[in-house]
């Protein structure tokens, strides 16, 4: 007999939090999932909230995360990235708030099992989401051979400038066939879980006079009479290409007048490559880079008292480049979760990154992995090599760091500033 190492990981968590009581408005935020995420899932979601409101409250009063509370984030935490880890790569695994996300990791970095925890000085309050899921199923491949695709309408000129939009409930299934409205009338996950497989136009009536996009949804949400949508879009379709393809579309006469979504009998992929129009990305979800042996531009380094500043450097980084050229840990966080960790990491930065940034402070020198990331450091600065970049961001020392080396004052710069003086040396060291 096969077992499903998933489905016995997920019935072991939901066993043990049956019994949970959550306020019901967690409950209500999954009812749309099957019983035992939609338990799991109000678990988790309030337990962070809850600990996380008290953390708000001692970062405001004295900076100290008592330590009965430590343990309990510690221990939900370990929780939520085992389940997590688990279900990579399954057709159940799922999506979390990319906020609650790195609030996780860089809680990670200072809480303590006994004497409580310290919270750093530059930990912001965090954003506390009671009234929305932050958790998903992550979305499945999308079909672009498939036989059918969704056009969503919308008369907000604002509608696709976000990576989410509204549609009311009444008008789904506008324009499509009978057969199809039968199909899909009910929306509960599976049906849900289905038609976002589907390629998406994303377009504006007629009256808006604006260009629309193709490409995919990744969650679909229905509740109040309303659907949310969390789009990926992937090309530009415009205005006129729209209208020269009605009939390849299936496009009815006044349809690009009216606010709805349909879902067409449609070859889209066929159709748009007629146009010039390139699908072969939105042919799946984007492919993960393989740190075991992909090449980064640049590496970054750090305490994790300094994460806040990281993180905001970084985000200004990936305006200027792809993120899959940038190494930080964040970005690459179900990767990472593995035995022998420290000779990965040794080899990505000795050998796999063209550039590496450390941002030198004072607890830098007492972390274990800053240490370890620092002895490539040291290997490749004994080597003569020139991918060695220094932000400072206080007095604290560093063995092997001298007087006579230059550096960026982190405190001088804002976070955009120093992505960009990054970002030059990253052009400098590709030219050489």
């Amino acid at each position: 007999m096969t077992v499903n190492k998933v489905e016995l990981i997920i019935d072991e968590l939901y066993d043990a939090k049956v019994g949970y009581k959550a306020d019901s408005v967690y409950y209500k935020l999954y009812q749309e999932f099957d019983e035992k995420f939609k338990t799991i899932f109000a678990y988790f979601h309030s337990e962070f909230n809850h600990l996380f409101s008290f953390m708000n409250d001692k970062n405001k009063l004295n900076k100290h995360f008592n330590a009965d509370p430590s343990r309990q984030l510690l221990k939900v935490i370990k929780e939520f990235n085992d389940f997590y880890n688990i279900l990579i790569g399954s057709e159940k695994q799922i999506d979390i708030d990319e906020r609650y996300l790195a609030t996780i990791k860089r809680c990670e970095d200072f809480l303590d099992m006994s004497g409580g925890s310290a919270i750093p000085d530059d930990f912001n309050l965090i954003e506390i989401i009671r009234y929305e899921p932050i958790f998903a199923i992550a979305a499945q491949e999308i079909r672009v051979t498939e036989e059918r695709y969704n056009l969503i309408i919308s008369g907000n000129d604002e509608a696709w400038d976000t990576d989410s939009s509204f549609l009311d409930v009444g008008r789904f299934l506008e324009y499509t066939e009978k057969d199809i409205e039968a199909e899909f009338s009910k929306l509960n996950r599976e049906i849900i879980n289905e038609i976002i497989k589907y390629p998406c136009i994303f377009a504006y009536e007629d009256g808006c006079k604006k260009d629309g996009y193709v490409g995919y949804i990744t969650d679909m949400i229905v509740r109040q009479g309303m659907i949310k949508i969390t789009i990926k879009k992937v090309e530009i379709i415009t205005a006129q290409n729209l209208q020269n393809l009605k009939f390849e579309l299936d496009i009815h006469d006044w349809e690009l007048s009216r606010t709805h979504w349909a879902i067409k009998k449609v070859n889209l992929y066929n159709e748009l490559q007629s146009m010039g129009i390139n699908l072969n990305s939105v042919n799946q979800i984007p492919k993960l880079v393989d740190i075991n042996k992909h090449i980064f531009d640049v590496a970054v380094t750090f305490a994790g008292e300094s994460r806040n500043l990281v993180e905001q450097v970084v985000r200004e980084l990936e305006k200027l480049k792809n993120k899959d050229s940038i190494f930080y840990d964040n970005n690459f966080i179900s990767q990472l979760a593995r035995p022998s960790l420290d000779v990965l990491l040794q080899d990505i930065y000795r050998n796999r990154s063209k550039l590496i940034v450390v941002f030198l402070c004072e607890k830098y020198q007492d972390k274990e992995w800053c240490g370890l990331e620092f002895r490539a450091i040291r290997d490749l600065i004994k080597s003569r090599e020139d991918k060695i970049m220094y932000i400072k961001l206080d007095d604290g020392h560093v063995d092997g760091v001298l007087k006579i080396d230059g550096y960026i004052d982190g405190n001088k710069f804002s976070p955009q500033e120093i992505a960009n003086f990054i970002n030059e040396r990253i052009i400098l060291s590709s030219s050489q």
